[in-house]
């Protein structure tokens, strides 16, 4: 029996309409009064979406920008209500969705916790049976104290998972609010979802980190312009998407006018090229390779920031690198260019690979755009197989007789 039915879902919102407060509500009773109304203006954020998870099992939903993912989870999760169709959920259902929701920011971390566990139903007792679990995940110990309005963005995620996490969630619904935490706790976090979901929790996950969507889900969704484009096996659904973002891409390089065209950097391609710059598909340990990294950005964007994550097959995560951490300040990017990453030795050791490339704003929260490709790396002498580590040290063995 499946644990979300989302049936011929449609969702309509009300061009800069703000209700629910009287600060919101006074100036359109005034206008109202005084005769002024102006000419109500509607979008279609989804229009007839339907979709259905199994109990246990794992929906990865991508998309371009503004495309309506958020909006499927804020309907799952109640914070909003559909204009037509009808949504079935099966059991308690934890969200992080948007960085800090359900935070009081006068609220120490502590008081936050039990805050939150009690808007999800859950009893003072069962609160205090997580508490302690909640706080060593969140690796917040030292703040948990402390008015969670002076945590950064990145101790708001950790805190906003623990709590989403540990409450023993029949569905867990997460959205890219993820990405502004450091890799270490991304990939924590992405194995407690696996935890979760191999113990029959429902999860539905939505990111521009295709890579993290191949490992965590079976199925994808691909949703653009409020509509579903595509459903089904991970693979086939992120190969769909990759080719509409080539297709969008040519079409952003017609147009000269970029006013309605959300902050983006399309990564069009990543390159492997040898020492006498010749491109290859294959890499051999130690030698002196560069990776080039083609971008188009339809509009200016200031002063990004590059980042490079490379993992084995397996998901072992071998490095990251960032331009900043480099030390170097990256130009604005507008139109068509490419980055180089020169490595003097690439010492990999043999066994498959995947790159992942994305592009960050100059405060390295928001993304921009990303890109995967999977590449091989090679021993010249012999291929010695993933179980032989991960770097290889080009080291040269002498031997000595007395």
């Amino acid at each position: 029996m499946p644990a979300i039915v989302f049936n011929n879902i449609s969702k309509k919102y009300e061009i800069g309409l703000r209700l629910g407060s009287i600060r919101d509500n006074i100036p359109m009773m005034l206008r109202k009064l005084i005769g002024r109304n102006p000419k109500r203006e509607y979008i279609w954020a989804l229009k007839d979406a339907s979709f259905d998870v199994d109990r246990g099992g794992a929906l990865g939903i991508i998309g371009p920008n503004g495309a309506g993912k958020t909006t499927i989870l804020k309907l799952l999760s109640r914070i909003t209500k559909p204009t037509s169709g009808t949504i079935k959920t099966e059991g308690r259902v934890s969200a992080l969705i948007e960085l800090g929701a359900g935070f009081h920011p006068d609220l120490t971390g502590r008081e936050n916790i039990y805050l939150n566990g009690a808007i999800l139903g859950l009893k003072k007792r069962e609160i205090d049976e997580r508490f302690d679990k909640i706080v060593a995940f969140s690796e917040l110990e030292k703040f948990i104290d402390t008015p969670v309005k002076y945590y950064s963005s990145g101790m708001h995620v950790r805190l906003g998972f623990s709590v989403a996490a540990h409450i023993n969630p029949d569905i867990l619904l997460i959205d890219e609010v993820l990405a502004v935490g450091d890799m270490s706790f991304k990939r924590k976090s992405l194995k407690k979802m696996t935890e979760l979901r191999n113990n029959d929790t429902t999860v539905v996950f939505v990111s521009h980190d295709l890579r993290s969507i191949e490992i965590m889900c079976k199925e994808a969704l691909f949703i653009a312009n409020g509509r579903i484009i595509s459903k089904g096996d991970v693979r086939d659904v992120v190969t769909a998407y990759q080719m509409y973002d080539m297709e969008r891409i040519n079409v952003m390089r017609e147009k000269s006018d970029t006013s309605d065209i959300p902050d983006e950097v399309f990564i069009t391609d990543i390159h492997f090229l040898d020492i006498n710059g010749n491109e290859r598909d294959t890499l051999y340990s130690g030698e002196k390779t560069t990776v080039r990294i083609d971008y188009y950005a339809p509009k200016r964007i200031e002063k990004p920031i590059f980042a490079m994550k490379v993992e084995r097959a397996d998901g072992l995560i071998c490095f990251l690198v960032r331009t900043r951490h480099s030390g170097i300040a990256m130009e604005d990017l507008e139109g068509e260019g490419h980055i180089d990453a020169e490595f003097e030795n690439f010492n990999l050791n043999a066994g498959s690979y995947n790159m992942h490339v994305f592009v960050n704003d100059s405060k390295d929260i928001l993304l921009y755009g990303s890109r995967n490709k999977s590449f091989r790396v090679i021993n010249k002498d012999v291929d010695f197989g993933i179980n032989s580590g991960i770097y290889f040290p080009g080291i040269k063995w002498r031997q000595f007789r007395k």
